[in-house]
């Protein structure tokens, strides 16, 4: 797959209407859901649901329909999808699930069963060494300055912001390893310990520690979480240089281990800035979080 195709995952859930909605809407009924592979030439050409039957079909197409095909250049922006604010930082996650050795130590899971086949023996389910799931979110300037002390010095430490602490719970800890993640609302944070420590002051480095554990909570799911981070900022570029954060957790259903704790015994997260290099200004339209918490409850 990798060797042959250029993957990309859509959001059939939110459809820009501008040109990169056209070019996704004049492929028809063909696109995959759920993790369902669809394979199409450049030009938008359907060539099969199945990379070994496409590329078996790609290879039938005389050379002028295997050239690259002509998107149009995104020259407009769907204004229902909000813009990225000025000077905010994006940070991606990762996720996979995990599930305990014959000593009892977490490990990653290297099958994954989606959570709807709970109770349910659906072995054809499984999918073997899948790669993490991903997720991303905006720290706007106000909250990432908000994580730097005025007066630093080595060993200080103070309880990390709760706006930030929000925004990475709610956005960052989910499982999206098979599909998409529904949202942590506005006010489902429940508690935190979460503290911020200074480890090193210098003249070109300020180097921050973020630890402890928080909570949400939303109708009968609960989630339960440890975090670790690191932090480098540059005083200088006033930027990070570094912001790397890992996180264990534990899903509850009615105070009880969730549907999906048969097939898993924790959730693996990892937390880092986004390097992702952008063909333009204008297309900066990676989303925080998943789809719902943009049109569902219109954060920034």
């Amino acid at each position: 797959m990798k060797e042959s195709f250029i993957a990309v995952a859509y959001n059939i859930h939110a459809v820009p209407e501008d040109e990169e909605g056209k070019f996704f809407s004049s492929l028809g009924d063909h696109w995959g859901t759920g993790g369902a592979p669809s394979c199409f030439t450049p030009g938008g050409k359907y060539l099969g649901g199945e990379p070994e039957e496409a590329s078996a079909a790609w290879k039938r197409l005389p050379p002028a329909e295997r050239k690259p095909g002509r998107v149009d250049d995104l020259k407009s922006f769907d204004p229902q999808f909000p813009r990225r604010p000025a000077g905010s930082i994006v940070l991606k996650s990762y996720n996979r699930q995990l599930e305990r050795d014959a000593r009892g130590s977490l490990q990653r899971k290297d099958k994954y069963i989606p959570w709807s086949y709970a109770g349910k023996p659906v072995p054809e389910a499984a999918i073997s060494n899948p790669e993490p799931g991903h997720a991303y979110l905006w720290l706007s300037k106000e909250k990432w300055v908000s994580l730097l002390p005025p007066q630093p010095r080595k060993g200080a430490r103070v309880p990390a912001p709760r706006p930030v602490v929000d925004r990475l719970a709610r956005h960052a800890l989910g499982l999206t390893t098979y599909n998409r993640e529904l949202p942590w609302a506005p006010g489902s944070l429940r508690s935190s310990d979460l503290t911020v420590t200074v480890e090193e002051v210098a003249a070109g480095s300020l180097k921050l520690r973020l630890e402890g554990s928080l909570a949400l909570s939303q109708e009968s799911f609960a989630l339960e979480a440890y975090l670790l981070g690191y932090l480098d900022f540059d005083p200088r570029n006033q930027a990070f240089s570094r912001f790397d954060v890992v996180a264990v957790e534990k899903g509850m259903w009615d105070g009880r281990p969730s549907q999906a704790g048969q097939y898993h015994d924790g959730i693996a997260v990892v937390i880092e800035l986004s390097r992702k290099g952008l063909a333009s200004p204008t297309y900066d339209r990676i989303l925080p979080g998943f789809y719902e918490s943009q049109f569902k409850f219109k954060e920034d």
